[in-house]
């Protein structure tokens, strides 16, 4: 399945995907509106068959969905306030929501919401998930911030430690932060700087490198990051510079049997990266796939990546 959400009119839209030609996409109902404003990203919980929807506008909120052939119907008193009473659209960055992510156990939902540089921290929220009959969501999110956190953005799970999250700040660089499974607070969190960024967004983690990949919307530059998950803490690798102009944003990794290749978006140039992840610090750039050519009725900004592997 592919989730969509569409800020523009406050929707969010599932789709089948063909197993034999993935371009194939058949809508699940009709798009569902989010019990929001400003829909900017989705999580699925293939557990709970629910999906759920951070609205960043307006009251901007967390709202939850049961997922079937039919398409998306909202769950009852699984609205809940994030309480940043924004404009609609948004004004930002500062004070605005990033990222939602299900842990790996599907036993909590995070939301990375940014602060603002001259005023309040950023944090992650996190509500507790319980299931069974019905999916309920904790009333009220903990609330805590990564070290040195100003604007959390993007969110990675690190594998094979349930309890620890690899996140982006787009005031300084990187963070990875454990979170405590009883209370749902941070208890140890670390984070590094990266020298000459612009605005950290974006992360993605190779199964087979075990290194975490990060992108600046203000440089074509790739960084990569080991973490070590006792601690925890995080180190830079290596830095891959990217052809092409401008900033690089969305990105995500695609696990084949033949290896783990990176796809990054380049909205300057309408393009895509493709980078083969040989080993840990060392990428290579195999491919840009002009977008704008193979759709030429593409809009002129591109956001948002999925990979989907047959």
């Amino acid at each position: 399945m592919l989730f969509a959400v569409n800020p523009g009119d406050n929707t969010v839209s599932a789709f089948k995907i063909s197993s034999s030609d993935p371009t194939q996409l058949t809508m699940m109902g009709s798009p569902t509106d989010t019990a929001g404003e400003f829909p900017i990203a989705v999580a699925f919980s293939k557990k709970h068959q629910t999906a759920c929807v951070v609205n960043s506008g307006g009251e901007s909120n967390v709202a939850c969905f049961s997922v079937s052939g039919s398409g998306l119907t909202l769950l009852p008193d699984t609205v809940r306030t994030l309480g940043l009473n924004q404009t609609n659209p948004p004004t930002g960055p500062a004070n605005t929501v990033s990222d939602i992510l299900f842990s790996y156990d599907q036993s909590q939902v995070f939301v990375s919401v940014k602060g603002d540089p001259k005023g309040a921290p950023g944090f992650i929220a996190n509500f507790g998930v319980t299931g069974g009959c019905t999916f309920n969501l904790s009333d009220t999110a903990v609330n805590s911030t990564p070290d040195k956190g100003v604007l959390p953005f993007s969110m990675t799970l690190v594998p094979h430690a349930e309890d620890v999250l690899f996140n982006t700040d787009a005031a300084f660089g990187v963070s990875v932060s454990r979170f405590d499974p009883t209370t749902g607070s941070i208890v140890n969190s670390s984070s590094v700087a990266i020298n000459n960024q612009t605005a950290t967004c974006w992360s993605s983690t190779s199964p087979r490198t075990g290194s975490f990949y990060v992108t600046d919307v203000g440089t074509a530059k790739l960084n990569e990051f080991s973490v070590d998950p006792s601690g925890p803490s995080v180190t830079l690798l290596a830095s891959h510079l990217l052809s092409g102009t401008g900033g690089r944003i969305d990105q995500n990794v695609a696990s084949t049997r033949v290896g783990d290749f990176l796809y990054v978006l380049d909205p300057a140039d309408s393009a895509v990266d493709v980078l083969k992840l040989l080993a840990p610090g060392k990428a290579q750039q195999i491919q840009t796939f002009d977008a704008k050519a193979a759709v030429p009725d593409l809009p002129v900004s591109v956001q948002g990546m999925a990979v989907f592997v047959i």
